[in-house]
């Protein structure tokens, strides 16, 4: 009988001090979460507008992920979909029509999908922008 692989375990974001210790597979954990909290930045108050065409956030599938334990991950589902989401509105605020709008967010929902960890990763967008998921340099 096969034995399944082992998943790895994720570890929280705030345990390491610096990007050598990172693991490859962080979690948004409530002590990280905190941290963000107590750190943001202060933005100046923006008023409200409308939007020209509807803002979409557009959410990847689990399956999409090159490694499952990413779909969890800072660089998962979640994160792809708000990016989804800034980028229409980003789209909406410069003025692009719907379509190069959607497609933008298309783009945006899979941008981390063929990630390898959540550490530094060269091509992870090439990869998985391509369709075999690898990029033009091989990687």
């Amino acid at each position: 009988m096969p034995q399944p692989t082992p998943q790895p375990t994720p570890v929280p974001l705030s345990s390491p001090d610096d990007d050598r210790g990172l693991p490859a597979h962080q979690v948004m954990d409530r002590e990280a979460l905190a941290w963000i909290m107590r750190n943001r930045p202060e933005f100046p108050a923006v008023p409200y507008g409308s939007l020209s065409h509807r803002a979409e956030m557009l959410i990847p599938q689990r399956t999409w992920f090159a490694v499952p334990a990413l779909a969890d991950s800072i660089h998962g589902i979640q994160h792809n979909a708000r990016v989804s989401l800034l980028v229409s509105l980003l789209a909406d605020e410069h003025g692009l029509d719907y379509a190069r709008a959607t497609a933008l967010s298309a783009a945006a929902a899979i941008h981390d999908c063929r990630r390898r960890d959540d550490r530094c990763d060269p091509g992870h967008g090439w990869r998985a922008g391509s369709r075999d998921g690898r990029s033009a340099q091989g990687c």
